[in-house]
């Protein structure tokens, strides 16, 4: 028997045979036959991948749901990328064959994002790379997967989404992925379609033959292969346990999230794209508590419009069905870069140009947010809130700002909803004077991942340091227990939207101090809801 382990993407037990996803030698890739020749070739390739992404969206819609067909939507856009096709289109036009200049802008663009310190933003150069190669088999250099022709647990070095969508759903018994991440296309996949999955996982591809039998834990994130009897029967009896565990999980769907006090607290989710408040919705969160909008301006050549923002918005606000959705206005900067916001190199740029520092410099990129944002605020409820605060004057400028916004857009006769005017507490500077902050705005939401970073000057990307990344710091439990207060002393609303907000081992601190929301990823949204009911 061989044991391995990994990191969990969606729990539950799968065991069956194992289907060994390897993809083929690529194919060679040809000479360039001239700058025109490739270009026409190239043209082509996006033709045959542009039909071929939209015959898979629509089965997956109607397999599967609009919001598991949503992620092949976010690869038809990245087909379209401008920034990819110039890219692309400029090393050919350097001599390059188009199923090397292809591959090649890929790979650069994929690293950049990489680099990214948001994990979201780092998962989606897999979907760069998904595409092209897609681009690089309708040019005769890909590399094929083998077809899933019985239900089986797949093993893979890694899967793209539209490779998993291709399979047949009721085939697929679980997943392991050797690379991956918890916020891939995949993982989210595998979270919707409730497949236990595990990434990063330790084994070596020639370790793994088709037919074996395999274990999935995805709970533990430990997967088993030739399992023996005892270890079999032990997944066995796990297997009826989680089924009964998620069978009592389902009767809090619906459920008020209140102790039995009667406490009432509002439990809501964190997304990044209206895929996501898919997911939201079908794990009963009560609205949305972040909704990262840099998703918008990452990956691509130009600003996107104000309509181009609008109906993102209205997108998800109609998704949530009259649910709130509160919008974090973009936190461009850092390690979130957009090529056309091109700036000065910083030395330090997490302490740079970003967030509402970010819109010093490109006032008309805010404007243009807001004005979106404003507009989609008469579809639905709508909360906004503003990164990297550290002082009054900025508060009071920006809802300046949005007032002066809100009466151009009437005096122009276009819809101007009402919205709540918040702001992120994730700077020690902000948590220090919320008193005072707390008398200009609406509501705060604590963002407990840069918080805990700067209060404790420890870059939360640094492996080497990542033990002495606490998240229960008392330095940091204190500004916590602060923000609540100065927050109810004012009679405005606290939440938590980092990752802090699930951890279970202080939601009875958290409810004791006076926060009165919690906005988790959606999978933890049920699992926070128990322990929420079962506090006196």
């Amino acid at each position: 028997m061989i044991t391995g382990k990994g990191q969990t993407v969606c729990g539950g037990i799968a065991s069956g045979k194992v289907f060994v996803c390897r993809r083929a030698e690529r194919g060679i890739i040809a000479a360039s036959q001239g700058a025109d020749e490739e270009l026409k070739r190239y043209h082509n390739a996006r033709g045959q991948v542009r039909d071929r992404l939209e015959i898979l969206r629509r089965k997956t819609a109607e397999e599967a749901g609009e919001a598991q067909a949503q992620i092949i939507e976010v690869q038809q856009l990245m087909l379209e990328d401008q920034d990819l096709i110039d890219g692309t289109e400029g090393r050919i036009r350097e001599g390059r064959s188009a199923a090397e200049a292809v591959l090649q802008c890929a790979q650069e663009t994929a690293d950049e994002f990489r680099a990214m310190e948001d994990e979201y933003f780092r998962a989606r150069a897999a979907d760069i790379l998904d595409v092209s190669e897609q681009l690089a088999e309708a040019l005769g250099a890909g590399q094929k997967v083998p077809e899933l022709t019985h239900p089986s647990v797949i093993f893979a070095e890694d899967l793209a989404p539209s490779e998993t969508l291709a399979f047949p759903r009721n085939l697929i018994l679980g997943i392991v992925i050797r690379g991956g991440s918890s916020t891939s296309h995949t993982a989210i996949l595998a979270r919707m379609l409730n497949i236990p999955a595990i990434v990063q996982a330790d084994f070596e591809m020639q370790q793994i033959r088709d037919g074996q039998e395999a274990v999935v834990d995805g709970t533990k994130g430990i997967f088993y292969l030739d399992p023996d009897a005892e270890t079999f029967y032990q997944m066995e009896e796990l297997r009826n346990k989680e089924q009964s565990d998620q069978e009592a999980l389902e009767t809090y769907r619906g459920v008020p999230s209140r102790t039995r006090a009667g406490r009432k607290i509002s439990l809501y989710a964190n997304i990044g794209s209206a895929e996501d408040a898919q997911a939201a919705v079908m794990a009963d969160a009560e609205g949305i508590g972040l909704m990262r909008s840099e998703f918008l301006y990452i990956g691509r050549s130009s600003c996107p419009s104000e309509e181009e923002l609008y109906e993102a918005y209205c997108k998800v606000i109609g998704i949530m069905g009259g649910r709130k959705v509160i919008i974090r206005t973009m936190d461009i900067g850092s390690d979130k870069q957009a090529s056309y916001f091109a700036g000065d190199p910083e030395e330090n740029p997490a302490l740079g140009y970003r967030g509402i520092r970010f819109y010093q410099k490109h006032a008309q990129a805010f404007e243009s947010q807001m004005r979106a944002i404003i507009r989609a605020a008469a579809t639905g409820p709508v909360g906004v809130m503003f990164p990297m605060i550290t002082q009054e004057s900025e508060v009071r400028h920006l809802r300046q700002e949005c007032e002066r916004i809100h009466k151009e857009l009437q005096a122009e006769n276009l819809p101007a909803g009402s919205f709540e005017f918040g702001i992120m507490i994730e700077t020690p500077a902000a948590a220090l004077i919320t008193e005072q902050l707390a008398k200009e705005v609406d509501f705060f939401s604590v963002g407990t991942n840069d918080l805990t970073q700067y209060t404790l000057a420890i870059d939360r990307q640094n492996a080497e340091l990542s033990g002495q990344f606490d998240p229960h710091h008392p330095a940091l439990l204190q500004l916590l227990s602060l923000i609540a207060q100065n927050a109810r002393k004012e009679g405005i609303w606290a939440g938590i939207c980092g990752e802090l907000a699930a951890d279970t081992a202080l939601t009875e601190k958290f409810l004791d101090w006076g926060y009165e929301e919690l906005s988790v990823s959606p999978a933890s949204v049920l699992k926070l809801r128990k322990v929420i009911c079962n506090l006196d």
